[in-house]
């Protein structure tokens, strides 16, 4: 993929512009797609410095604004619910605040400072909130458990977990398993996505390039032959 990504971009900075000259001083009809390949190499000389600065300055606000709590907060809300990276993250929070809890657990450390211990580690602020309001109910008699029931967030299966734990006195344990399988499931997933992200996204540069190569050579073979 980034072979192919660098020759669009040596194609389109490098090779073509001079041809555009050449075709801009021929008298001749040129076709739809080579027109439509000389649009595109004209678009990237005339904006390709402004496309990479307004690149950079987007993500530079964008980490300023992640600074921000309340804004930070709704990107992470808006994060869990996106195609593929929502699950990506939840599955990833899930398995370590699994594991850790049940390390702590394991170590002979109470339920609360685990919990809170395992919560710290969670990153996105909208499922690290569904984990501390539980935490908070736990503290007012209600079992763990039941409280992660009131967070959509938190997959069910996930809540499951704790539930059993806690009716069965293992709680270490079914925090450990849950950790597992929820970090083998990303795994796989993330195998899979990348497994089929790689040959689409040659595919899609190579018929990008093989489109600019072939528009042309269309105006310039009819040239040739126009001349013999």
């Amino acid at each position: 993929m980034g072979l192919s990504m660098l020759t669009l971009v040596v194609l389109m900075t490098v090779a073509l512009p001079p041809l555009l000259k050449v075709f801009k001083q021929l008298d001749t009809d040129i076709p739809a797609m080579t027109q439509i390949a000389l649009t595109g190499v004209s678009w990237v000389q005339g904006n390709f410095l402004t496309a990479v600065v307004g690149t950079a300055s987007f993500f530079f606000i964008f980490t300023l604004l992640r600074r921000v709590p309340t804004v930070r907060y709704w990107m992470d809300a808006v994060q869990t619910r996106l195609p593929l990276i929502g699950s990506f993250t939840i599955m990833g929070e899930i398995a370590s605040f699994s594991r850790t809890t049940s390390l702590l657990l394991n170590a002979g450390v109470t339920l609360s400072p685990a919990l809170q211990q395992g919560i710290k580690g969670t990153k996105n602020l909208h499922i690290k909130k569904a984990l501390m309001d539980s935490d908070q109910r736990l503290h007012s008699g209600q079992p763990f458990g039941e409280a992660l029931k009131l967070h959509k967030i938190l997959p069910m299966m996930f809540v499951q977990f704790v539930v059993i734990g806690e009716e069965t006195n293992s709680l270490a344990k079914t925090l450990r398993d849950a950790g597992e399988d929820y970090q083998r499931q990303l795994e796989q997933k993330l195998d899979s996505f990348l497994g089929m992200l790689e040959p689409a996204s040659t595919v899609l540069v190579g018929g990008i390039v093989g489109f600019i190569a072939f528009s042309m050579f269309v105006p310039i073979y009819s040239g040739m032959k126009a001349l013999g």
